[in-house]
């Protein structure tokens, strides 16, 4: 939902059905403050709740406050954020914890902490993740740390390990030398942008995005791949 949200926000269209959205976003949430995947789905996760707080943000609709205790309740003792309680912490929640609180004006109680947790998955060549750097976690990284308000460190390092990560093809692999994808090139192009940067070869970034659009509008994965909203 969150995905064809921000894509029609993007493209500056109306939102069909506004008012069924808005409740089926808000019948998700439990009685943990914590939101399910659909109101069949009883259980709630962090990433869950950050879709569905970002889209109400889009819709301009209010925010139950027990969200808030939902998103903090997911902290782990090592200052990361989990999917959920009992769940050990990974920079993909804890992106979404820092982005979906960011969205509704609040931050970790122990900022530094969180930022220091973050700083822990940076490699020398400049990406993210362990045990291997890659795109989406340094993505992820980044825009936290941007959210938590600190400033980014050795950003010519992450600059030269996005760039490169663009293959012949124009796209962008999670890591150099590893296949085109296309939520990979959205992340590789974003970090880019973020620094004022371009990737090596504009043209061709370009090139490899449209040949993902498939005859009914949308785009896939890969080329070949058939259409889905997130890739759209």
């Amino acid at each position: 939902t969150y995905d064809a949200l921000d894509g029609l926000n993007l493209l500056g269209a109306g939102i069909p059905n506004r008012n069924s959205v808005v409740n089926f976003l808000k019948n998700n949430q439990k009685a943990d403050g914590g939101f399910s995947s659909s109101a069949l789905d009883f259980d709630t996760s962090l990433v869950s709740t950050y879709f569905s707080v970002l889209s109400l943000k889009i819709l301009n609709e209010p925010l139950n406050p027990s969200a808030q205790n939902y998103l903090l309740s997911n902290l782990k003792n090592d200052l990361g954020f989990g999917k959920f309680p009992g769940d050990d912490s990974r920079i993909r929640h804890t992106y979404d914890a820092v982005l979906a609180l960011n969205a509704i004006g609040d931050r970790p109680l122990d900022t530094s902490g969180v930022i220091a947790y973050i700083e822990s998955f940076k490699n020398l060549n400049g990406g993210y993740g362990l045990p291997n750097p890659n795109i989406d976690d340094t993505f992820r990284a980044v825009f936290s740390l941007q959210a938590l308000g600190t400033e980014i460190k050795n950003k010519s390092a992450i600059i030269r390990f996005v760039k490169d990560s663009q293959n012949p093809d124009g796209g962008f692999g999670i890591r150099p030398n590893t296949p085109s994808r296309t939520a990979t090139t959205f992340r590789a192009i974003k970090l880019l942008e973020l620094f004022g940067e371009s990737p090596k070869d504009k043209g061709n970034a370009i090139g490899f995005i449209r040949s993902l659009q498939n005859p009914d509008g949308g785009f896939g994965t890969f080329q070949g791949d058939t259409s889905d909203v997130t890739s759209t």
